[in-house]
């Protein structure tokens, strides 16, 4: 009977560990949306500007064809700047369910996320995705990974640095590699995340939810997708994070694949 008993609580309190970590992994998810809307806010207003003026410039030279045509040109920039910027939110606000598909069209929202955070800290992106191939991956999930770890570089690079993510791939991994030109990361931050165990993290976050939730988000998501990370960082030489993934370039024709949990 007793034993019955204790099964039954370890039961619950797996269930409520569990419902604990989704809660976390909800709340960190909504901190991280809310920073790129602020920053997409920001900048749709420059675009918003440009329309303004060109639609000013319609109702006075309007009857110029010269003048009608590249303002209807201009117009036209705006818009698509606007939808591209609304799309690359939705999509990761509200992503497929179940996509199974990573690829440069994600890296590409990603940059468009992430450059409103370094134009206000004033830093150069080095983005080299070209020989991305697409990767048959839990892309909810892999976009968050990548997101979080390049606002955390854009924090940790001092202003007038660089950030920097590259792409590397063959037939079996695909390594994406973010680097940042900060002071180093901190002894107990780099203790922390070369120990990329779901467990320690949820006991890192929960002791110090300001310096541990980010990457604590990260490290889960990655035992989710099997994948692996690994941190390079001296002092004063800034911070390289190499995260594999276990998956090569796909086929176009739809690898659906399957999510692997570590």
């Amino acid at each position: 009977m007793r034993l019955r008993e204790a099964v039954a609580a370890r039961a619950v309190a797996e269930e409520a560990r569990s419902q604990a970590l989704a809660d976390l992994g909800e709340k960190e998810r909504d901190a991280l949306l809310a920073k790129l809307a602020a920053g997409l806010a920001h900048e749709v207003r420059n675009p918003l500007a440009g329309l303004l003026n060109a639609v000013s410039t319609l109702r006075r030279f309007g009857d110029r064809p010269d003048v009608r045509e590249q303002t209807v040109d201009l117009i036209e920039r705006g818009l698509l700047s606007l939808e591209r910027a609304a799309d690359a939110m939705l999509s990761t606000y509200r992503p497929a369910p179940g996509r199974m598909r990573f690829s440069s069209e994600d890296l590409l929202d990603i940059q468009l996320l992430v450059a409103p955070e370094a134009r206000r800290r004033r830093l150069a992106l080095d983005w080299d995705i070209e020989a991305m191939q697409p990767i048959a991956a839990n892309a909810d999930a892999l976009r968050q990974v990548l997101l979080n770890l390049l606002l955390n570089a854009c924090k940790a690079s001092p202003e007038n640095g660089r950030i920097g993510l590259s792409v590397a791939q063959d037939e079996r991994e695909t390594t994406f590699t973010i680097a940042d030109s900060g002071e180093g990361m901190p002894a107990d931050v780099l203790a922390f995340v070369s120990d990329a165990r779901t467990t320690r993290a949820a006991t890192g976050a929960g002791e110090d939810r300001g310096k541990g939730l980010g990457l604590w988000m990260v490290t889960r998501l990655l035992d989710n997708l099997g994948g692996q990370m690994r941190v390079e960082s001296r002092t004063c030489e800034g911070t390289r994070v190499i995260v594999r993934l276990p998956v090569g370039p796909a086929e176009e024709t739809g690898a659906t694949g399957a999510e692997t949990t570590a």
